[in-house]
């Protein structure tokens, strides 16, 4: 749609009585998501600075509501964290690999997950200060295409 084109449903909208209260300056939001797949978890840009970008993580699951918690670890939980966000090639994503993890998750849940993973919202508790994930509520992404054909 051209310039003109626009101009002319505003102008329509204008004359045809109807209020026209249009805001232009909402934010670009991202969404803070973790994908789950079968070498291990990537985490977004956004959900990275959501959880403060810390070095190290932790990952806390709680099998009866399956859920799924985050925090940054300290030296007190020194073979259960896994490097995070601690490099500068880590500021768009993160991966860990979470090996033990991910076999929990499978015996939760009941599946692993496919090729294209499975994402999940990261919401974060301000008060307890770490991330956590309804495991209920996971997208199945799809799986790539074969051959690297990404038009987009």
């Amino acid at each position: 749609m051209n310039k003109e084109q626009i101009n002319g449903i505003l102008d329509g909208l204008e004359n045809s009585g109807a209020p026209v209260n249009f805001r232009f300056d909402i934010e670009k939001k991202g969404k803070p998501t973790m994908t789950w797949t079968q070498r291990g978890f990537t985490f977004n840009k956004d959900a990275i600075e959501l959880l403060g970008s810390p070095a190290y993580i932790a990952f806390g699951l709680d099998r009866k509501n399956k859920r799924l918690a985050i925090k940054e670890a300290d030296d007190s939980l020194k073979d259960r964290k896994y490097a995070f966000a601690n490099s500068e090639r880590r500021e768009k994503w993160a991966f860990v690999s979470a090996t033990n993890i991910r076999e929990a998750l499978s015996e939760l849940l009941n599946e692993r997950p496919e090729k294209g993973g499975i994402s999940f919202a990261v919401q974060f508790d301000k008060i307890k200060k770490f991330g956590i994930i309804d495991l209920t509520k996971g997208t199945v992404k799809e799986k790539p295409k074969e051959g690297g054909d990404n038009e987009s």
